[in-house]
């Protein structure tokens, strides 16, 4: 599920976004990851006693996965679907919560699909500016600056823009995450992807 206040589902129906970051929860003091494990889990030691947590990522690689959109937006857009499947998804959802909401529409109804191509965890701060631009950072020149720009995401304020992708990134993480995420600099499982359908 990709935030829509930001227009990130957009963005990766347009190819412009094919990695998404998952923050996970801080776990203690000094956490450092040593690995994975044969499950496919991060591995974490916490502290100086070599206690170990594992983290599974929500996904693996190869697995397809929905792009989640509220049935409305994608009965408003009439090439996505087939005539027949915009009737039964009106008479069905319409005035129901998964109308608006994309929290609640059935995976095999949406019509985009991403298959996921990699996995890495690291922490936040070490994310490379590559991967800040597959996260969706856009490069553009902006109002009257001498040079092109990164905007954390579409129609973002003057102050938003910054030099470098990182700083954007930053910016965007800590509108999503919550103040300060990116400053806490905690571990994230970045998802790399590819849309295919």
């Amino acid at each position: 599920m990709f935030n829509d206040k930001f227009k990130l589902t957009d963005m990766v129906i347009q190819r412009r976004k094919t990695m998404t970051s998952d923050i996970l929860p801080e776990l203690g003091a000094e956490t450092k990851l040593v690995g994975t494990n044969d499950k496919g889990e991060f591995e974490f030691r916490i502290g100086s006693n070599y206690e170990t947590v594992a983290i599974k990522p929500k996904f693996k690689v190869g697995e397809v996965v929905a792009v989640a959109q509220s049935y409305e937006t994608v009965y408003n857009n009439t090439s996505l679907i087939r005539v027949n499947l915009r009737e039964y998804m009106f008479n069905k959802y319409a005035g129901t919560t998964p109308w608006n909401n994309k929290m609640y529409v059935r995976p095999d109804l949406m019509p985009h699909q991403i298959r996921i191509e990699k996995v890495i965890c690291e922490r936040l701060q070490e994310i490379s500016d590559e991967d800040c631009i597959k996260e969706g950072i856009l490069k553009q020149p902006f109002n009257d600056f001498p040079e092109d720009m990164y905007l954390p995401y579409q129609n973002c304020k003057e102050e938003e823009v910054k030099y470098t992708p990182r700083y954007a990134f930053a910016e965007l993480i800590n509108k999503i995450f919550g103040k300060d995420t990116w400053e806490k600099n905690p571990y994230r499982i970045g998802y790399e992807f590819t849309l295919i359908k």
